[in-house]
């Protein structure tokens, strides 16, 4: 029931959030215009639809800390969700720098690098790998894996991005189908997110 209100809360505010966030970049020319290389819409289409995402997610974190006990966390516990708080803001505004101004590869790639370093400091890193039924211990190997891994995620999601609707469709099945198994394996906070 409570990951029902959760999914309904982001779901409402996206609804609602989106048209505004396209009427504002739609108001600032921060759009889209189709070319014969990589985009494949056939008129202007609003960018910065990254901020109707991002708030909407925040939505969602704010309803779901409803249900966490802060008082009972230590320090050590609250490192990670600042660290995904800062690491989601910050691809934001690059992202959205990169809307507005339209960055240089190596730039973002600075910019990506740093907040997947905060991620991976903060506590997501890759500690070990199951194969063939075996599990391998990856010690510091984790901490550059995780960093490769969150670098290739990211811009696998963002080369995409040339046809209209989807990159969001796609992160929409993946995050989906991520949501349900950390429900299903009772993560309450990451299935919220």
């Amino acid at each position: 029931l409570q990951l029902s209100l959760v999914f309904i809360a982001s779901f409402l505010t996206a609804v609602v959030l989106t048209p505004l966030v396209r009427a504002l970049a739609i108001h600032f020319n921060v759009v889209d215009r189709p070319d014969d290389r990589r985009k494949l819409h056939g008129r202007v289409i609003a960018r910065a639809g990254g901020s109707a995402v991002l708030f909407s997610v925040l939505v969602v974190c704010a309803v779901a800390a409803f249900r966490i006990d802060f008082a009972r966390l230590g320090p050590q516990h609250l490192i990670p969700y600042f660290g995904l708080l800062i690491a989601m803001v910050g691809i934001w505004l690059l992202g959205l720098a990169d809307d507005i101004w339209t960055l240089r590869g190596r730039q973002k790639l600075l910019g990506q690098v740093l907040l997947a370093l905060v991620l991976v400091i903060s506590g997501f890193h890759i500690q070990s790998l199951y194969l063939f039924g075996y599990n391998v211990a990856l010690g510091p190997l984790g901490f550059i894996l995780s960093v490769m891994w969150l670098l290739a995620t990211t811009n696998a999601l963002n080369l995409i991005d040339g046809a209209d609707g989807l990159c969001s469709t796609l992160g929409a099945v993946i995050c989906g189908s991520l949501g349900i198994l950390a429900s299903v394996n009772g993560h309450f906070a990451e299935a919220a997110i």
